[in-house]
């Protein structure tokens, strides 16, 4: 079950049974109305992903929801360059400076972790 960052004040099961009975009093009122993709829109991909960025953003010390976040397909972080980040990945996204195992990553984990990490100075 996903639950949505606690700011939102949304959980799938709620919000999934507010959409759909929602839905289903504005077309008895005669109102026309659509659910996109429905009960599934919680599980969608692109649903996944804003939730780990905005897990990611709500808690930017976590290792674990930068991990999230890193390989979402916003960044789509390899499985192996998420490896050669750890144990400090949320530093990895966070600091200006190259991670310490920027060496060791591919030059596509090095061409995607390039676009989310803060501006050098």
């Amino acid at each position: 079950m996903l639950e949505l960052v606690p700011e939102l004040g949304l959980e799938s099961r709620v919000a999934a049974r507010l959409l759909v009975g929602d839905a289903q009093l504005l077309e008895r009122r005669g109102v026309p109305t659509y659910v996109y993709k429905g009960l599934g829109f919680f599980e969608a991909d692109e649903t996944q992903d804003v939730v780990a960025l905005m897990r990611y953003l709500a808690e930017p010390t976590s290792d674990l929801r930068a991990a999230a976040f890193l390989r979402s397909r916003i960044v789509r972080l390899s499985d192996a360059g998420l490896l050669r980040l750890r144990p400090a990945l949320a530093g990895a996204v966070s600091s200006e400076r190259e991670p310490a195992a920027w060496a060791g990553l591919s030059v596509e984990d090095q061409t995607v972790l390039s676009l989310v990490l803060p501006p050098k100075t």
